[in-house]
């Protein structure tokens, strides 16, 4: 039996087999899987097993440009931690621009020709980064959810907690949707609304987040 991903220390082989649906937006260039029963592995797993499976494919037919897999991750959970948030002792940002138009800060460094950014925020003496952070770097949180990782360690407010810190990693909060098929579906019908759902979800991420310079 072919261990396909590791949880924790132990190897996981298959041991029942599961039908998930795989929607591919050709347009934008998003993939879409179907949880089959919450069975699909956490994102840390899962994106090397994509990567082992498409990078042949990514190679043969466009060997002149380089394959990025990317987690978009669920923008509500973000908005939730910005407007608890009552300090921050540490900011870390990944980002790999993608082709086509970015947003903000994003697109002038994208024109730049920087295809990947990586940002390290740390505290001073007082061991506290400011919550009121300035819109550039807003720009770049916000596009760390859909175009790489964003990951924070914060303090809460009074009302969320009273100064617990607490850690948010955008990959473990994927973007999900629910899309029910029916009775008229047929198999295309369905993928086509799935991927104007999909869409939608991920165009939702452009809005500004609270405190950022986007205007539209």
């Amino acid at each position: 039996m072919k261990a396909l991903f590791k949880e924790g220390a132990r190897e996981t082989g298959v041991a029942s087999l599961s039908h998930m649906l795989f929607i591919f937006d050709c347009r934008d260039h998003f993939l879409a899987v179907e949880e089959a029963g919450a069975s699909l592995p956490v994102n840390a797993d899962f994106i090397p097993i994509l990567n082992d499976y498409l990078t042949p494919l990514a190679k043969q037919l466009f060997p002149e440009h380089d394959l990025h897999i990317l987690l978009i991750a669920d923008r509500k959970s973000l908005e939730g931690v910005l407007s608890s948030a009552a300090a921050f002792s540490h900011i870390e940002v990944e980002l790999t621009f993608p082709n086509g138009v970015a947003e903000n800060s994003l697109e002038e460094l994208k024109r730049a020709r920087i295809q990947k950014l990586k940002l390290s925020g740390s505290p001073g003496v007082d061991g506290k980064i400011s919550n009121e952070l300035p819109s550039f770097m807003l720009d770049l949180i916000k596009g760390g959810i859909k175009f790489g990782r964003t990951k924070l360690s914060y303090f809460t407010k009074a009302e969320h907690g009273g100064g617990a810190r607490e850690v948010y990693d955008s990959d473990t909060m994927p973007l999900k949707f629910e899309k029910r098929r029916n009775a008229a579906d047929t198999d295309a019908s369905f993928v086509q609304r799935c991927v104007e759902d999909l869409r939608l979800a991920i165009g939702e991420i452009i809005s500004p987040l609270p405190g950022s310079s986007d205007k539209g």
